[in-house]
Parts: structure tokens; sequence; C-alpha cells
């Protein structure tokens, strides 16, 4: 196994796909708070460095597919699995060990963002304003275990799939769609129940006090009827929670979360599909 690691570290080091996520990350990490900065100061608002922080969970579950369909790709392409095989290192050893990999290059291209951002949005924006900054910890240490569930599906679907071409689709595509399906969800419950109704309201007031008139008149409440309720709330907000689209799009929006709810979730994404792809590469016909 160790010897797995070493050759697969070696691999990453030389791999050219990683370092230009790196370094993608990393010029993104200066740009976004550069760029908010003169955003606030042409139109006049404040952000807080926290809100727009975890932007780069969206380039990680897009970059770390590319990146793991791609490294695997490569060892089916170039026979590596097949000497692993023969030279007597066991499947379990060769699964896990690509997938130690994978997990270290996507945490490595994460780390690249906040050694960039951290300094430079300190300097542009300021310290965090949030009342609670064990809160930001949370958050990222949210961010890297989802890091380990896109990973480690990533690496399912590499490892049994003999063609880079198509690993690589199933994997780009999977995660788009998983994207997908969060930004459905997210525009379903962000729908309040009630909205005010200002029609009658502003008619009202605006018209010239006559006798009997209610001062007090408010704004009337209406149901909305785009509003989701019951069950059906709690399936989309479990599926939210749940699946790695959803869990991305919520941590970038720095949205409020049960992050160890969403943790717990990715680690059992992770044991159940590193032990099905254990499973089934066991049983795999390499060619």
């Amino acid at each position: 196994m160790n010897r797995l690691l070493q050759a697969g570290f070696a691999r990453l080091w030389k791999d050219t796909f990683f370092w230009i996520a790196a370094v993608f990350m990393m010029i993104f990490g200066a740009f976004r708070p550069t760029a908010t900065y003169f955003e606030m100061k042409k139109y006049g608002y404040y952000e807080t460095m926290e809100n727009t922080l975890f932007m780069y969970v969206v380039f990680m579950a897009i970059l770390v597919p590319v990146f793991v369909s791609l490294f695997i790709g490569t060892e089916y392409n170039d026979g590596t699995i097949r000497n692993k095989l023969i030279i007597g290192h066991s499947r379990t050893a060769i699964y896990l060990s690509n997938l130690i990999v994978s997990v270290s290059a996507g945490l490595l291209i994460c780390a690249a963002y906040l050694i960039i951002d951290l300094p430079v949005g300190f300097w542009l924006l300021g310290f965090f304003q949030v009342d609670d900054p064990m809160i930001i910890l949370k958050f990222t240490g949210c961010s890297f275990v989802l890091c380990l569930a896109i990973s480690s599906l990533c690496t399912l679907a590499s490892m049994l799939r003999q063609s880079r071409a198509i690993a690589s689709v199933i994997c780009i595509l999977g995660m788009f769609f998983l994207l997908t399906v969060a930004i459905y969800i997210q525009s379903n419950l962000i729908h309040p129940e009630y909205y005010m109704d200002y029609g009658d309201y502003w008619e009202e007031v605006s018209t010239p006090d006559t006798e009997g008139r209610d001062e007090s008149t408010e704004p009337a409440l209406i149901r909305n009827p785009n509003y989701i309720g019951g069950n059906k709330r709690k399936l989309y907000q479990f599926l939210q929670d749940f699946l790695p689209g959803g869990q991305t799009i919520t941590l970038s929006v720095f949205d409020t979360a049960d992050l160890g709810k969403m943790s717990l979730y990715s680690a059992i994404i992770t044991a159940v599909s590193t032990g099905a792809g254990i499973y089934f590469f066991r049983k795999k016909d390499i060619k």
C-alpha cells in the first residue's frame, strides 16, 4: 500500500491538470475578494468576508470530477493498473490508493484557494463579522467532507470504467446533473409561505382621510401558492442536504444549514460508494 501511495503521489506532482486546477483556484482566490471590494466601492454597499468565501465549493465540485476521471483513466490507458496486479498488489489496495490520492488532490485544490483568498480578503474586506467565528471552521470542515464524498463517487465511476472518455463523461455530466437538481430544489424551497399584498394597502393609504377610516390598516398576508409544505418539503430538504449538488449550493452561499447532518450524509456516501467500488472492482475483468 505504501509503495502504491508513493507512486500515486509521484504521479500527482507531475499531473498537468492538477497544477492547472490549483493555479486556477489561486487566481480565483485573489479575484473573488478584489472584485467584491471594487463593486462595494462602485455601488456603495457592504459585503462581509464570509458571505462569498465559500464560492470555491462550486469550482471544487467541478474540478474534482475532471481530475479524478483523467487521473485514474490514464492508469487504465497506460496499463498501469494491470501491471500493479501482475506484480502482486491487491485490488483493494489499488482502489484505496487511488481514492486517497484523489481525495488529497481535491483537498489541495481547496487549500490553493484558501491560502490566497483569506489574506487578500482580510486586507480588502476585513475580518469575519459572524457572531461565532467557529462557524467558519465548521463550514470549511463540511466542505472538506463533501470533497471526500465527491472524490469517492468519481473514483467509483472511474475505477469501474476502463475508458477514460466514458469515465470523464459520467463524472462531469453526473456532477452537473446533481447541481442542476440542487438549483431546481433550492428555487422551490426559497418561496415564502406568505407574502404581503400591498395593492389594497397602498390604495387605502393614498386616499384622503375619510370618516371611519381605519388608521391601523396594514398589508394583508396572502398565502403563496408556490410554497411547498408538508412531506414534499421534507423530501426536498432531505435531498438538498443529502445530495452532493445540494450541499454544494448550500455551502457556496453560506446558507443556514445543519452542518453536522450534511457531513454525516457525506460520510455515508463515502462509505457506501467506497464499499461498492471495492466490491465491484474485485470482480471486474481488467483487460
